[in-house]
């Protein structure tokens, strides 16, 4: 069978129906955006097969059924690889469906983590997770020394470290709160800062605020995650039913990534935030919560804070008031170290 590779543009109505109905034949739901769809065709122009990229991942996979074993995923899937090559991008994660995943490992992929029987997390190394954690380890080893931090190391051997991964979009009191809460409980804690740029603040200025925060707190030492942690607007649910779904199989997904990650650091106490207005996330905790104690991680969830205006304090209150143009009232929501952050979102256009 002839076929050709063809990208999938935002403005291709008759091709993205064509995407949502190949979806929907494999029972599966079509990603809402790609930053690179790339479709594979016959001659007569029917979409076989096709996938696409969100930054530096795969995802979206999917292949017309009926012509199973043909290697439509194979090219699909090298076709996107070639595409990033040739934009100097050759770090690559791929989601997938677990019965493609001995397909993925042919081209190149190794499994990080799977959940549910489902889905498959790969990257296209076989060394670089574990690069990851050894510079984890380095990271620690050296802000240990340069802090004179050695008694507090010495004291994760018997009690174990925390743990704490945030988004943190932006850094604001009940980040801080959860931070010293964690402090009070473990002698030494990894805070690690989701590296995607999918949020208002980049990374760059999310991580400066967090460094800002925490710098005169002893015993916090701070980690980029790397693309191994991720947060719930770069999971792909394309393959799921339910946002429920999504959010289960997410915390299966980051629990595994994390478990190898507590081994490398001796964290024996994962933090967490309550997640009072948020059903989704609040399922995630519940997941979270379950597969780490299976492996003797505790949970801790720390109820959030407020006061007598905001009944909590929360980042998405803070983007809110910064949408309204409401600078005053956002600079309560945040370490006064954040404030320069948010005033320079304003200047940059977000005033409404």
């Amino acid at each position: 069978m002839s076929t050709y590779l063809e990208p999938i543009y935002s403005h291709n109505s008759e091709a993205l129906a064509a995407y949502a109905s190949l979806c929907a034949q494999s029972g599966l739901d079509a990603e809402q955006q790609f930053d690179y769809l790339l479709g594979l065709y016959d001659t007569e122009r029917q979409l076989l097969a096709a996938g696409g990229l969100v930054g530096n991942t795969l995802r979206g996979l999917v292949a017309e059924s009926s012509h199973r074993g043909e290697g439509l995923m194979a090219q699909v899937v090298s076709g996107l690889v070639s595409y990033q090559a040739g934009r100097g991008v050759f770090r690559l994660f791929l989601y997938g469906k677990k019965i493609y995943q001995q397909l993925y490992h042919s081209l190149g992929f190794y499994k990080l983590a799977e959940a549910g029987g489902k889905m498959v997390f790969m990257e296209n190394s076989p060394r670089a997770f574990q690069d990851f954690l050894a510079n984890l380890q380095t990271e620690t080893l050296s802000r240990v020394e340069t802090s004179g931090w050695q008694a507090r190391l010495q004291a994760t051997k018997k009690e174990g470290a925390g743990g704490i991964v945030m988004n943190a979009n932006p850094f604001s009191l009940g980040h801080l709160a959860l931070v010293k809460h964690a402090l009070a409980v473990k002698p030494l804690i990894h805070l690690f800062i989701l590296e995607e740029d999918l949020s208002l603040f980049s990374f760059n200025d999310r991580w400066a605020m967090a460094q800002a925060a925490c710098r005169e707190l002893e015993g916090v030492i701070l980690h980029k995650s790397s693309s191994y942690l991720i947060s719930q607007a770069s999971f792909p649910s394309y393959f799921l039913k339910s946002l429920d779904e999504a959010a289960i199989l997410q915390a299966e997904i980051d629990a595994h990534i994390f478990l190898e990650i507590a081994e490398t650091l001796s964290i024996k106490e994962r933090f967490l935030g309550s997640e009072p207005a948020s059903d989704l996330t609040r399922a995630y905790n519940e997941v979270l919560l379950k597969e780490l104690t299976t492996a003797d991680i505790k949970v801790n969830v720390m109820e959030r804070i407020g006061d007598a205006s905001h009944p909590f304090y929360s980042a998405s209150l803070v983007r809110q008031l910064l949408a309204q143009g409401n600078l005053t009232e956002a600079k309560k929501l945040v370490p006064s170290t954040g404030w320069p952050y948010l005033e320079a979102k304003l200047s940059a256009g977000e005033k409404r």
